[in-house]
């Protein structure tokens, strides 16, 4: 039978399943007199309740309806939320962006279950979030499916640290697999980028039209960054006098420092004098893409993509029909810049992995690395290297 022990002045439900010794928290407050009395017979229920669901002799719509029962009694809980209530109402702080995808990945959960969005957040399977990653695989890449997996799983998890779920029903799922299983075709269907060439780089800073020739230098001599963060680049990230460029990343909200080279700045120097100070986005270096990016970011890579088809550095668009809603995606796009950069600074042999990290801004999962810091002058190394691999 379940127990209690306190921690740190919460209880926590102990038992045995198969021998082993499970101990997990039930996040209910341990207090003294009558309110303790009854927070601690609150616990003992949902200890028991969670013991029997892992045993299966309760189902865990029934735990869950009889623990919020319990904790309503002590002011402890609500009524369960709908699957569309739940998702409609989650509110974590996050990046704009990261908000748009998020919204856009519950809006395409919500489709699937059609009727059923309106049920039970607690009656969501591990079956019906499988059924929903095969008929998404059906629809768009393993890519996009991924990003739908992440978002919604991370739905369920803020879930049950609110106490609403007892655990996510998102399984683990290796999405290769998954995609070979829907269908042979799309086990590998991820698209690998590759990186321009340093003559094709050459090509777009002379030949391309305004403002892509100059938004390409920018974004190579500024350490490869992303084409919305090269769109919504503003004349008050340039500081000209001490010869930095100053920006917040949108994907990462890192803050970046990144050396303001010759090239870069007899570059910015010509657009600044030609700059228009009035308007909304008079204070953008692109104000006409920063303008268009705002609107629809889609659009502006997709013009990019065309420029390269029209000046014949990437073929013809594939007009094969793909399963479902997949379009053909090119090897190379704007985010190829940022692959340059990182393939031609490897190559030099005096710039290592931790310099040129520092520059693209990429993030590091291995904690030595964490301990690397660049100062200017490894930077500027890093950049006068690519601007000497461009210009000589």
């Amino acid at each position: 039978m379940a127990g209690l022990i306190i921690r740190n002045g919460t209880f926590y439900a102990v038992y045995k399943i198969n021998g082993r010794t499970v101990q997990k928290s039930l996040k209910i407050h341990a207090e003294k007199g009558a309110a303790g009395r009854k927070a601690e017979q609150v616990a003992r229920q949902t200890a028991t309740l969670l013991e029997q669901t892992a045993r299966g002799e309760c189902t865990i719509s029934a735990a869950v309806d009889a623990i919020r029962s319990a904790g309503r009694a002590i002011g402890a809980c609500g009524n369960m939320p709908s699957v569309e209530e739940y998702l409609t109402n989650y509110t974590p702080q996050a990046s704009e962006k990261t908000e748009s995808n998020r919204r856009r990945c519950f809006r395409v959960f919500l489709d699937f279950l059609g009727d059923a969005k309106n049920m039970r957040l607690d009656a969501v399977t591990a079956q019906t979030c499988r059924d929903f990653i095969a008929w998404a695989l059906e629809r768009v890449s393993r890519g996009t499916v991924g990003l739908y997996r992440t978002n919604i799983a991370a739905a369920f998890n803020r879930a049950v640290e609110e106490n609403i779920l007892i655990k996510s029903p998102m399984p683990r799922i290796n999405l290769s697999k998954a995609a070979a299983a829907v269908n042979p075709e799309l086990g590998a269907d991820r698209i690998t980028r590759k990186p321009f060439t340093v003559e094709e780089l050459r090509y777009m800073i002379n030949r391309f039209p305004a403002p892509w020739c100059n938004m390409v230098l920018a974004s190579f001599m500024l350490g490869g960054q992303r084409l919305g963060d090269i769109c919504l680049l503003k004349w008050e990230n340039i500081d000209f006098d001490a010869g930095r460029v100053n920006l917040t990343t949108q994907k990462t909200a890192a803050a970046i420092s990144q050396p303001l080279r010759p090239a870069l700045r007899k570059c910015l120097a010509r657009l600044y004098s030609f700059r228009d100070g009035g308007g909304d986005y008079g204070g953008y270096v692109f104000p006409d893409m920063a303008r268009q990016y705002i609107l629809s970011p889609g659009r502006v890579s997709a013009t990019f993509t065309a420029t390269l088809r029209a000046h014949g550095i990437i073929p013809a668009a594939d007009t094969t029909p793909k399963k479902g809603r997949r379009r053909a995606v090119a090897e190379k796009s704007f985010h190829s810049i940022r692959h340059s950069v990182v393939t031609l600074s490897r190559c030099n042999a005096a710039l290592t992995p931790d310099m040129v990290r520092a520059v693209v801004g990429h993030d590091s999962e291995e904690i030595e690395r964490a301990y690397f810091t660049a100062d200017y002058s490894v930077k500027d190394k890093v950049l006068a290297g690519l601007e000497n691999a461009l210009f000589a």
